[in-house]
């Protein structure tokens, strides 16, 4: 189910699916090249992390998406889709630019838990 099938000269491929922003959101969190320089956490042990430059964050994933246009307006509209679906959320009462991951965010305590032990 995680991959679609890419038909090339004729043979059937498997090619797996893209990441999805909120995973991207998750690598560029523990990745020391833009954490916490672009990104960073805030209460990681919650899943609470902030834009320090959204811009760029959206240049990084404009980039990733092949995408010279990345805005984070663009981003931020992306990130919507995923209030709904419990995957996260705004989180207004820290101010502008923090959001929380939650539970159908897969995974994210674990990488949570590789930056607290840093």
């Amino acid at each position: 189910m995680g991959e679609r099938l890419n038909v090339v000269g004729g043979v059937r491929r498997r090619r797996p699916r893209q990441r999805q922003l909120w995973q991207f959101l998750l690598e560029t969190l523990n990745d020391d090249q833009y954490s916490p320089s672009i990104i960073e956490w805030v209460r990681p042990d919650e899943g609470v992390f902030r834009f320090v430059k959204p811009q760029s964050v959206a240049e990084l994933w404009g980039k990733r998406r092949r995408r010279q246009n990345m805005t984070y307006e663009h981003l931020s509209r992306a990130m919507r889709y995923y209030y709904g679906r419990g995957v996260m959320k705004r989180v207004a009462d820290l101010g502008r630019l923090n959001y929380q991951f939650l539970s159908n965010a897969e995974g994210w305590r674990q990488y949570a838990k590789r930056y607290t032990k840093r």
